[in-house]
């Protein structure tokens, strides 16, 4: 999503610091804010990261390699691995799932979120209802046991586009846990 807006890393730090990314940042991060122990996000470190070692007030581990094929961290397993904005940019998903649970411990907590629009983008593989996320969720041995839709932010920008957006772009918050836990 952010980077759909930002082609360079020093116009991602300034959206990371308007009040649209700082309003993301604290969603998602009172969301998740009760997780705890050693976390993995996935995909490279970017302004998020920072935002979520500040709120946890621990280091946060990042996956390298390539994503379609397996995910390459410096530790085998975490309690918390948190994948944001991700998983609509991975064309096997139920691989890239099975990659994030062989990574999380027994009692572990995945966080998901992505977004949902009324029409598919050309940078996106995949715009993945949540019908279909559930399913793709129990078949590799995962439960939500939170879930939030929140309406994606946009500014104070004005006229039909922004209006429209208001209302259809959705991003989807999931915490996730393996069955039996």
């Amino acid at each position: 999503m952010i980077e759909k807006y930002c082609n360079t890393d020093e116009e991602l730090n300034r959206w990371a610091e308007s009040k649209g990314g700082k309003a993301t940042f604290d969603r998602i991060g009172k969301f998740i804010s009760p997780l705890r122990g050693d976390i993995l996000e996935i995909g490279e470190r970017n302004p998020f990261t920072k935002f979520l070692e500040n709120s946890f007030r621990s280091p946060i581990d990042n996956s390298s390699g390539d994503l379609n094929y397996e995910l390459i961290t410096p530790k085998d397993k975490y309690h918390c691995i948190i994948c944001s904005h991700v998983i609509e940019h991975i064309p096997n998903v139920l691989t890239f799932l099975n990659n994030m649970v062989n990574k999380l411990d027994k009692h572990g907590t995945i966080c998901i979120t992505y977004p949902v629009r009324l029409k598919k983008t050309t940078h996106h593989y995949h715009e993945i209802p949540i019908e279909d996320m559930l399913l793709l969720l129990n078949e590799v041995g995962l439960r939500i046991v939170k879930q939030e839709i929140q309406r994606a932010n946009f500014g104070k920008k004005i006229g039909i586009r922004p209006l429209l957006r208001f209302w259809t772009d959705k991003n989807y918050l999931l915490m996730c846990k393996k069955h039996g836990t």
